[in-house]
């Protein structure tokens, strides 16, 4: 699961941690995704035993300066010999629906290149991201990030008029992540999508957004884009990430009319 080696490179590599599992009753496997795009996991001894070596634990919103034992013998698993924290973010960690939004993230990067077959460089793109909760913007670059992602794998959904009645939507609408259409309320039943968060759905996918702002979003924008984004983009290919339940029902939490919408919208 790697793009390229970055083991026995000279020097600390920042990297972010995707995903850490016990191995033994001490010690920790832990995949990194490198600042090069590689994925390349880690062996770290005796962790669990050992805060001096290991205070922080590997902990998930955070990037790391990783250095890695030099090793005779080939193969991607190599100790770690040092893994320094760089920079932790732990507002993502105070809330436990950011902090499942960020592992979403991670388990998308992952799921995208393992059964996809993508490879891009996913490192700047997720610091950028982190950087993002210092200034209270998380939530909106998450969803940024998701509705970019729909773009480079063509699945963009039709958004402007109504997929039933064929006409223009100018207010909030019914959004279907199995046909990737709106509609009008009164058209067809499916996930509210206020008039903000579709204009939000439309700026990122459109060009514009490299060069224009996108319009800002209120809880509420950001709420039905919760039921949505995500939603859209695994059903489009087919992928389920374990994320996702617990996201659904924040989504579903947050959406009261929701609730009684089938999941098959």
């Amino acid at each position: 699961m790697c793009f390229q080696s970055d083991a026995g490179r000279g020097g600390p590599v920042k990297a972010l941690v995707i995903r850490k599992r016990d191995f033994g009753e001490s010690d920790l496997i832990v995949e990194f995704l490198c600042e090069t795009g590689a994925l390349h996991s880690g062996f770290a001894a005796s962790a669990k035993r050992s805060r001096r070596r290991f205070p922080h634990q590997f902990f998930l919103p955070a990037i790391y300066n990783v250095e890695w034992t030099r090793s005779a013998q080939g193969g991607q698993l190599k100790r770690i010999a040092s893994c320094e924290l760089d920079q932790a973010f732990p507002k993502i960690a105070d809330h436990i629906e950011d902090y499942a939004r960020w592992a979403s993230l991670l388990e998308w990067m992952a799921r995208s290149h393992d059964e996809l077959g993508q490879s891009l460089n996913y490192f700047e793109a997720l610091c950028g991201v982190l950087h993002s909760s210092e200034s209270n913007q998380f939530h909106t670059a998450y969803h940024r990030f998701l509705i970019e992602e729909m773009r480079r794998h063509g699945v963009n959904p039709d958004l402007k008029d109504c997929g039933s009645c064929h006409k223009a939507i100018h207010a909030e609408s019914n959004f279907s992540v199995l046909e990737a259409k709106v509609f009008h309320t009164d058209c067809r039943p499916g996930w509210r999508l206020t008039l903000k968060a579709r204009d939000f759905f439309c700026h990122v996918l459109s060009d514009e957004s490299r060069i224009e702002d996108p319009p800002f979003l209120s809880t509420e924008d950001l709420q039905c884009l919760d039921a949505t984004t995500l939603a859209f983009l695994t059903t489009q290919l087919g992928l389920e990430l374990k994320s996702q339940n617990f996201l659904r029902q924040i989504a579903e939490s947050s959406l009261p009319t929701a609730r009684d919408q089938s999941a098959s919208f």
